[in-house]
């Protein structure tokens, strides 16, 4: 079993304030696949500098969904533009739901090249939560995202990848997002039929690059942005700290209220590896919306979107890592917490690491 991650319980410098010295990666990798090599090259359709037979201007533009449109000259001066021609069928990045009865719902996610993409991944549906006094609202991913949804991404073009990422974060560059081979060999880590086992083996980088994928991002703070070490445990801030202690009063609470239930969620007191996400049926709030969201305790723990420079001196970088695994054991006093909604806030784990009881979900605003 690998180690139990470290815990620090101070408040620290905000990511984004020295996330610049973030180099390097250690992490044991399969495949190195640089985003540097998904860069796309920046070009334009117009050719504004183009004189046609005495015309200023160009011939042609773009139009619509990856279409063109051109216009002619007959020396008097330009012809009106044509129709557009060669559209796509949607907006780059544009998703929408599939027909099906599946549970989860799929999406269809459209392509940089202005075309619908099959309909994969099963996109995990989203519980659209409201603060109590309206003042925000996000959307949660029901459930961990699964071995196939991650694989799925794996094997995207790589120019959709790069596209809808966009510029990664510093540091993240220069790894791979492929599951780390050694983490993926420990005895806790599902080895066969893992199809609806939450996706583990991976750092914070490649979740990162998932959700930003799908249009979504880690959950951090409510409207939009990270969290530091003390807005993680606000449910007036932090996506996954609301949706965690939904209409309770106090955030030091189980998703399903204060006191532990042996084995209603995937802890310590049900089993030592993963169990299929929402497996665990009664692992979630109380109430509409938080009755859809399975899984917030226990299982595995999932990377947000709230990290910290703990050693500028060896660029090391910590990243926060919620409500606790099957490793944990809801009764210690050591590890119980990281169960809980706001004792998770505790948990920092290298942002490079690839560890058997670390996963994410995805939240959108």
């Amino acid at each position: 079993m690998v180690k139990k991650r470290s815990r620090i319980a101070v408040v620290l410098t905000h990511f984004a304030l020295a996330a610049a010295l973030l180099t390097a990666a250690s992490c044991s990798l399969l495949s190195p696949r640089d985003y540097d090599q998904y860069r796309l090259s920046e070009s334009s359709a117009l050719d504004g500098g183009r004189d046609s037979e005495g015309c200023p201007g160009a011939t042609e533009q773009p139009c619509g969904n990856c279409g063109t449109q051109v216009r002619t000259c007959d020396g008097a001066g330009w012809s009106a533009w044509a129709s557009c021609s060669g559209e796509g069928t949607c907006a780059p990045n544009g998703v929408v739901p599939c027909a099906s009865s599946s549970t989860p719902s799929w999406s269809q996610v459209c392509s940089s090249s202005c075309n619908w993409q099959a309909c994969n991944p099963d996109q995990t549906a989203l519980a659209r939560v409201t603060l109590a006094d309206g003042s925000g609202t996000f959307a949660i991913e029901q459930h961990e995202v699964t071995r196939k949804q991650y694989q799925q991404f794996l094997e995207a073009p790589a120019a959709d990848v790069a596209l809808a990422v966009g510029t990664p974060p510093p540091g993240c560059s220069t790894v791979s997002n492929f599951p780390d081979a050694t983490c993926l060999a420990d005895p806790s880590v599902c080895a066969s039929n893992c199809d609806r086992h939450p996706q583990v083996c991976v750092h914070w980088c490649g979740a990162y690059a998932y959700c930003k994928w799908l249009g979504r991002r880690l959950c951090g703070k409510i409207g939009g942005g990270s969290t530091d070490a003390t807005q993680s445990r606000s449910p007036q801030i932090s996506q996954w700290t609301a949706a965690c202690v939904g209409t309770q009063g106090s955030a030091d609470v189980f998703p399903y209220g204060a006191i532990p239930v042996p084995r209603r969620c995937n802890d310590l007191s049900s089993g030592i590896s993963t169990v299929e996400v929402a497996q665990k049926r009664d692992c979630h709030g109380g109430s509409v919306p938080f009755d859809s969201i399975y899984d917030l305790s226990g299982n595995v723990a999932e990377w947000g979107d709230s990290c910290v420079v703990v050693d500028p001196a060896n660029q090391t970088v910590r990243c926060q890592t919620r409500g606790g695994s099957f490793n944990d054991d809801p009764d210690s006093s050591e590890t119980g917490p990281s169960l809980r909604c706001a004792g998770s806030i505790l948990d920092w784990t290298d942002m490079f690491s690839c560890l058997p009881y670390v996963g994410f979900r995805c939240c959108m605003d």
